[in-house]
């Protein structure tokens, strides 16, 4: 048997002798006594486990089967037989065998149906389809081999006797497709159970082999297209509960209408408890077979939506937070980075939405959630990060934004993140000096390289942008340098006082790195320095002359006046204060010399004939601490006559001096000379005539005249002095000359208003330019200092409603005057003088009130909303609402009267002065609206009115079938009146021949109720802003309850729908109609 092999049909039955094994044994006895067995197996096509459906009977090597055989299971088997003598040792033998099974047709075949649409559990064709419309495909699978059992066959065994279907196969194996084979009539025949039956070996040549069937039933409905079938209101029916509402809740009731007869409806209700989680949608196939003998059915779905339960927080992307960083100079408007959170939730559970709480950044929002905050903004729906305003670094670094996700839910809930945003420094500072003026003082003749003072700028940008170099712009910068980098100031020679008392120098912070980046504007700044020069005594006196001559009358008296020396020091304070003295040729004392003003005078007796002629020398010394001195010569010539009178230079000398003089300060001097010598030439001064009660005094010597007492040009301005001169000869000889003072004024008095406020009354609405009222200041110095120029310095409240006329001081108009903004104005006035310099200008304030009166120039304005909706059953009697319509003018001119204008007041009655509006007979509900005109008119002498149109809506059948149940937007505030809001839409079930129209009865936020905030376009849903919406404090949830009316039908029906919309971005702006909350 070794390698023999054998093929075994797979129904070979169990117990059936299929090989027999035999093996020779030479020896003798029961060394050659043999037994058989299996000793292992190897099996392919099958699952390999190695289990052997076979067995080896040990005595005659017959091998049976075992079990039963499966080709399905296992194809092949390889079995090795052991022969095994009794000697001892035992000695064995082995022989292999190969068994294929051949297959069998054993199997049945099995059929699919796949029907049209796929989603379909039945097989439907149109009555009037075509022959070769396919109703439905199938798929037929045999486990048994294709090979060895033949071709698969597809008939149609019953249901089918008109031949009305046929099966055609395909040129995909296995499929086949059932079609029309012949017209069909559903009114004869509605259903059609076809009995499908599946051959296998079908047509094979002999010997016939055998052959396996199935048969199966398919069910075709033939769908009605020429009768009226029942009609549902709607094809898709949409309902919405709560997965927490408990078993057997009302769900949805349905009704379907036929032509013929009859209108039927059943309610649905929850069988189970409900779980959002694990089926969030179910969808409800609902048929409806009218009662005829030959029923109709027509199909709806009913779409029940779970709704969710609001238990899922918005989880961020980074709940550890985020972090930013971006340059300074950033632009605003510029995102930053866009937020994200996930809400497991759905709807408005789901729906996140990002404000930003108050945070690290300065302010505060009140406690209110706020989309923008300081220097940023968040945009709610997109999570949007933006800067809103310019940054800089160097007023703040850091900023830590908490930013709260929320979702729609109610109640919302939310998670926070924190957003830690740092800014990078830019080079965007200047330098700045500080102080702008620096003042320094210098010893002259220091050695150069000396420390003047030292300039300081700093610079708020970071490192090198920070940095700051210094030089000198203007001024001497022969004598001057400065540190470019520590701003210190020295000298680059030797300076003298003399030469120049004082330096200006402009010095230039600049930023190191604009300037070595070539800007063209660098940045930079400007400081002045002001030095100023320190005297040292380094100049010795020095007489006007080197040699001074002088004669004297030998009769000349004590203590006459011989000469007056003068010399000078160019060096300041004690340093230039020069004392004198005679050091020679005055041996016998007879003239002495007064040390502070240089005059010699006579002390001695003079004797012409004993000594004609002195020489003194005068020795004029400073006061320094080392003093330096010099000399002159002095030769006096005695004389011995007096025949010259004094002589002054002028008749008359005119004198300009300042109100402000102090007293005892020089005026002028009225020297006078005479030719003779000695006391002939010794002169005496003294003040003849005069009008100066004594505000002026002459010194009878040196004839400086001094002012006594203080002056005051707006009393007297001229003073006429006449001044003598006498010498001391004898007899004495006099002279006189005029001194004429003329006082200058000085800005010693401000200007000065009338006593009391002042008031003044004008009706608004005047020409821009009328003149309101003039005021006027009085000032008594003169010329300039006493000429005022007038200017407003403040009106309140702003807006720059008035001017004035500098030099008359009359105020005029410069913009509209409108009451309603403002009736009453306080204006400042400033009156201020023309003196020089600007800062010796002196000034006086004036408060003026203008009182504006009232004109009837407004019209009054609807508020109130323009519809409502009431229950057809209202009570006769029963209050509406209240008309209610604005006018800010003032008395008579802002009282309002309202009326209907057209012909529903047997309906409708409208209280003259209160607005309300009450039911005065029953409603008719067939009516659905009414439509009516009011009118609102003042009571001021024009009679100003206006008109509204007022719909009356009573709430009826639902109707109109808005495309959303509820709309939810947001708006940004303060948008201009009419910027479009959202846009809805709804229609007729009715069909689409049928007009709608919207009107919006209420609009409510945090449970007020406002007025006319929005409008709807009547025919085309479109929501605009009728006002300029100010959210004041945190966020705004406008809720707009909005009507739509099946206008052209015969029997009308409404619709409500709500509108959500969310104001955001807080910008206060002025709206020209009353915004506040009242109730009607």
């Amino acid at each position: 048997m070794p390698g023999s092999s054998l093929d075994l049909p797979e129904d070979a039955p169990v117990g059936a002798s299929i090989l027999q094994v035999t093996a020779a044994d030479a020896d003798e006895g029961t060394n050659a006594d043999i037994q058989y067995r299996l000793e292992r197996a190897e099996s392919t096509g099958g699952d390999g486990s190695g289990m052997l459906p076979f067995e080896v009977d040990p005595e005659s090597g017959v091998i049976r089967i075992r079990e039963v055989l499966d080709y399905e299971s296992q194809r092949q088997y390889s079995l090795t037989v052991q022969a095994i003598d009794r000697g001892v040792p035992a000695l064995s033998g082995r022989a292999e065998a190969l068994i294929h099974l051949l297959d069998v047709n054993d199997n049945e075949p099995r059929v699919k149906f796949r029907y049209f649409p796929a989603t379909s559990r039945f097989a439907s064709v149109d009555e009037n389809a075509a022959p070769g419309t396919v109703v439905a495909l199938l798929t037929v699978s045999d486990a048994d081999s294709p090979a060895a059992n033949g071709n698969i066959s597809v008939s149609i065994l019953g249901g089918n006797e008109q031949r009305h279907f046929e099966v055609q196969s395909s040129k995909v194996p296995n499929l086949s497709l059932i079609k029309v084979a012949a017209a069909l009539d559903r009114e004869r025949i509605p259903t059609y159970n076809l009995t499908v039956a599946v051959t296998d070996n079908f047509g094979r040549a002999t010997p016939a082999p055998v052959s396996r069937s199935s048969v199966a039933s398919l069910v075709i409905f033939v769908n009605d297209i020429n009768d009226h079938p029942p009609v549902f209101g709607q094809s898709v029916y949409q309902v919405n509960i709560s997965e927490e509402v408990p078993p057997g809740s009302y769900v949805q009731g349905l009704s379907a209408t036929d032509h013929d007869s009859g209108i039927s409806g059943q309610d649905m209700a929850a069988s189970g408890g409900l779980d959002r989680e694990i089926v969030s949608q179910v969808v409800l196939n609902i048929s409806a077979r009218d009662q005829g003998v030959q029923p109709k059915i027509s199909f709806a779905k009913l779409v029940v939506n779970i709704l969710d339960v609001n238990d899922e927080k918005p989880q961020f992307s980074k709940p550890d937070g985020y972090h930013v960083s971006i340059a300074e100079n950033t632009s605003p408007g510029t995102e930053l980075l866009v937020l994200t959170a996930v809400d497991g939730d759905l709807g408005d559970n789901g729906t996140v939405t990002f404000i930003l709480q108050e945070s690290e950044i300065g302010g505060n929002s009140g406690g209110f959630p706020i989309v923008s905050w300081g220097a940023f903004r968040l945009d709610p729906v997109s999570g949007k990060l933006s800067t809103i305003s310019q940054l800089d670094r160097e007023e703040q670094e850091h900023y830590s934004l908490h930013v709260v996700a929320t979702d729609l839910g109610n109640p919302p809930l939310s998670s926070v993140a924190l957003v830690n945003v740092s800014l990078l420094d830019v080079n965007d500072n200047s330098p700045l000096f500080y102080p702008i003026q620096y003042f320094a003082h210098i010893h002259e003749n220091e050695p150069a390289g000396s420390y003047i003072v030292t300039v300081s700028a700093s610079d708020p940008d970071l490192g090198l942008n920070g940095r700051v170099r210094y030089s000198i712009s203007a001024g001497d910068t022969s004598r001057f340098q400065i540190h470019s980098q520590t701003g210190v100031i020295t000298t680059k020679t030797t300076l003298d006082r003399e030469e120049k008392t004082a330096y200006q120098l402009q010095v230039v912070a600049s930023d190191v790195i604009a300037v070595d980046q070539g800007l063209p504007k660098p940045l930079r700044d400007q400081a002045i320095v002001q030095v100023y020069m320190k005297d040292i005594n380094d100049n010795a006196p020095k007489f006007l002359k080197e040699l001074y001559q002088a004669t004297i009358s030998e009769l000349a008296p004590n203590l006459t006046q011989v000469l007056r020396v003068s010399a000078s020091d160019v060096d300041e304070g004690n340093n230039g204060l020069i004392h004198y003295s005679i050091i020679g040729g005055n041996e016998e004392n007879q003239f002495a010399i007064d040390t502070g003003t240089g005059q010699v005078t006579l002390i001695g007796k003079l004797d012409h004939e004993a000594t004609a002629f002195y020489s003194l020398t005068i020795q004029a010394v400073d006061s320094g601490t080392d003093p330096l001195s010099s000399l002159s010569m002095l030769n006096i010539n005695v004389l011995d006559e007096n025949d010259n009178s004094p002589s002054f230079p002028k008749t008359v000398l005119f004198v300009d001096i300042l109100e402000n003089m102090r007293i005892g300060e020089l005026v002028t001097s009225a020297t006078a000379t005479d030719s003779d010598s000695g006391d002939n030439a010794d002169l005496n001064y003294s003040i003849t005539g005069t009008n100066n009660h004594g505000t002026f005094s002459i010194s009878p010597n040196t004839a400086s005249i001094f002012l006594s007492k203080k002056l005051d040009f707006e009393t007297q301005s001229l003073y006429k002095l006449n001044i003598t001169a006498k010498d001391k000869g004898r007899p004495p000889r006099s002279s006189t000359m005029s001194v004429v003072i003329y006082v200058r004024d000085y800005n010693d008095n401000p200007p000065v208003f009338p006593a009391g406020d002042i008031f003044k009354s004008i009706v608004e609405n005047i020409p821009i330019g009328t003149s309101v009222i003039s005021v006027e200041a009085h000032d008594p110095d003169a010329d300039i200092n006493g000429q005022l120029a007038y200017t407003i310095i403040q009106q309140m409240p702003r807006g720059n409603h008035f001017h004035i006329d500098e030099v008359k001081g009359t105020i005029y108009t410069s913009a509209e005057i409108d009451r309603e903004f403002a009736n009453l104005f306080e204006l400042t006035v400033k009156a201020m003088d023309q003196a020089v310099p600007i800062e010796s200008r002196r000034f006086a304030l004036k408060n003026v009130t203008v009182l504006i009166t009232d004109q009837n120039d407004n019209v009054p304005t609807f508020v109130s909303p323009n519809a409502l909706a009431v229950e057809p059953s209202v009570v006769i009697g029963t209050v509406l609402t209240t008309i209610v319509a604005a006018d800010p003018d003032e008395g008579a001119n802002g009282e309002v009267e309202y009326e209907i204008i057209n012909g529903v007041t047997d309906i409708f009655i409208l209280d003259r002065y209160s607005g309300e509006l009450r039911v005065s007979s029953a409603l008719v509900l067939s009516q659905l609206m009414y439509s009516f005109i009011i009118s609102a008119t003042d009571l001021g002498p024009e009679r100003r009115k206006s008109t509204t149109e007022m719909t009356v809506i009573l709430q009826g059948l639902d109707g109109p079938i808005f495309t959303h149940p509820k709309y939810i937007t947001i708006l940004k505030e303060g948008e201009p009146i009419g910027t479009n809001v959202i846009s809805i839409e709804a229609a007729s079930p009715r069909g689409p021949e049928i007009l709608v129209e919207y009107f919006i009865v209420s609009v409510r936020c945090e449970d007020k109720k406002f007025g006319r905030l929005f409008t709807i376009g009547r025919h085309t849903g479109v929501i605009q802003t009728a006002a300029v919406l100010d959210r004041e404090q945190g966020a705004r949830l406008y809720l707009v309850d909005v009507y739509a009316i099946e206008k052209s039908a015969a029997s009308p029906r409404t619709q409500k729908a709500e509108v959500k919309i969310f104001a955001y971005f807080i910008i206060f702006l002025s709206c020209p109609c009353p915004l506040s909350p009242y109730s009607f």
